[in-house]
């Protein structure tokens, strides 16, 4: 899918940041640095760029490439503004003696050796502050949050897919878009789903717009069950099209708790299912994906 960089802010809300940031960066050196310019770097921001516009999943590579090359430009731009904010402001305060000595020492290029050192000095502090905050917030973090996946129970549907392996129930899985990459992690290669978080860079345009006609109960909203041939259905229960399978002949549910239901054709009903524990955490369990294997 392509990035609209005009569309709501939230959608790539951090590669957005960084193209904010790094076009400031480039006013600032396409104005003030002419004769220093380092074109490949402007070429490989401007390729990235573009690779990005051209579908949201490549972002990640204009914010790697940007974080990388516009760090000493953008400390440069700041420092820059900052001299030019306190000449200024210094030029119109003139009747305070105080509040200009001041500003002309920390800000103002150096007249001699006394400003030179004390805007060293200043600068050797901050660094120092801003680089003991990243360590010390670095290891607060890998001390007090743990770094494993956590999964969220009540918004995916642990114990219905649970239910699907512990019955070996295999085949074409007909899941919802945002659930299809839970289940691919669980249930490959016992089900092939029929669409996950990969979107179109592996799924054809078409298929998404017929997994979302049915999911949203569009018009031939069943015709998708036929077509792929459809083994499994794993519904969100507060979804309308949950309620139109459930008034299908053809169709049973087999699992059902607050969060999800499980379909199957009646003719691969059985009189005796293996449920899930009521309360199974996949959280709990020690990761394993069947996918590397």
């Amino acid at each position: 899918m392509p990035l609209n960089l005009f569309g709501s802010f939230s959608v790539a809300f951090g590669f957005k940041i960084f193209a904010l940031f790094t076009l400031f960066s480039l006013l600032y050196v396409l104005m003030k640095r002419q004769k220093e310019i380092n074109w490949s770097e402007i070429l490989i921001l401007c390729a990235t760029f573009w690779v990005s516009l051209q579908h949201i999943m490549h972002n990640i590579f204009f914010i790697i490439a940007a974080a990388g090359y516009i760090t000493g430009y953008l400390h440069q731009a700041f420092d820059f503004c900052t001299t030019v904010i306190a000449r200024r402001v210094a030029d119109s305060t003139r009747q305070s003696k105080l509040l200009n000595r001041l500003l002309r020492q920390c800000f103002a290029p150096p007249r001699n050796d006394t400003s030179s050192k004390i805007k060293t000095g200043i600068k050797s502090l901050t660094d120092f502050i801003i680089y003991s905050l990243i360590i010390l917030i670095g290891t607060l973090t890998i001390h007090f949050v743990p770094l494993k996946v956590k999964v969220d129970n009540k918004q995916f549907p642990v114990r219905a897919v649970k239910f699907i392996q512990q019955n070996n129930l295999s085949g074409n899985l007909l899941v919802l878009f945002n659930w299809g990459s839970y289940a691919l992690w669980q249930l490959h290669p016992q089900c092939l789903v029929a669409v996950d978080g990969r979107y179109d860079g592996v799924y054809p345009e078409s298929l998404i717009s017929e997994v979302a006609r049915f999911h949203y109960v569009g018009k031939n909203w069943n015709e998708l069950m036929t077509k792929y041939h459809t083994d499994i259905i794993l519904m969100n229960t507060d979804y309308a099209v949950y309620n139109k399978l459930i008034m299908l002949d053809d169709w049973r549910v087999v699992y059902k708790d607050d969060t999800s239901a499980v379909f199957i054709p009646i003719t691969k009903n059985r009189e005796h299912w293996i449920m899930p524990d009521e309360k199974f955490d996949i959280n709990n369990q020690k990761f394993k994906t069947r996918i590397l294997n």
